[in-house]
């Protein structure tokens, strides 16, 4: 067997061992977790403190602008006094040269927040994101739930039309927040 083969089989067991000890966690801390789509049920932090959680944890300003984010929810699961918001979010900077609008650095992509719920106040105490590459695909897979893994890995055309919109709907909220922002 080569040493890559090897590797491989590796790596994919201890993705299986993770999961399954990440699921027995689960139905012992909460009794089991359910997903909600979005809309099902209110979110438990407020669409600001979102914004500025993943201003600060997932984008980035390359061209020392300010980054804007926009985002919209996926699905929702708690267990105990935890809750997991599955997003769909485009964090993209802006910012001015020699006075003409620009954009920067941007990403687009799958994030899931975790909020514990036990302080009183929600707060968002971390958050996973898909790595790039040939990670991706099996990231999504681990990180979020099945019942979604195909509106953010589009297999047909259609799926890839509405990611692609949504996409572009995010991207525009984040520049008219921007132009807001900067009095465009």
């Amino acid at each position: 067997m080569k040493i890559g083969a090897a590797k491989s089989i590796f790596v994919e067991v201890v993705v299986a061992v993770s999961a399954v000890v990440g699921v027995l966690l689960l139905a012992c801390v909460g009794g089991g977790a359910r997903t909600t789509p979005a809309e099902e049920k209110g979110q438990p932090v407020p669409p600001e403190e979102i914004r500025s959680y993943l201003v600060a944890h997932v984008g980035h300003a390359g061209f020392d602008g300010r980054v804007f984010c926009a985002y919209t929810t996926i699905a929702q699961e708690q267990h105990g006094t935890l809750s997991t918001l599955y997003l769909w979010t485009v964090c993209q900077e802006y910012y001015r040269r020699d006075h003409v609008f620009m954009r920067g650095s941007g990403v687009s992509a799958p994030v899931a927040l975790v909020v514990d719920m036990l302080k009183g106040s929600p707060s968002i105490s971390g958050h996973r994101m898909p790595r790039d590459g040939s990670f991706y695909a099996d990231d999504v897979r681990a990180i979020f739930p099945k019942a979604h893994w195909r509106s953010i890995l589009p297999v047909s055309i259609q799926e890839t039309e509405e990611y692609n919109q949504r996409a572009r709907m995010l991207e525009d909220e984040a520049k008219n927040e921007a132009a807001r922002t900067f009095d465009i």
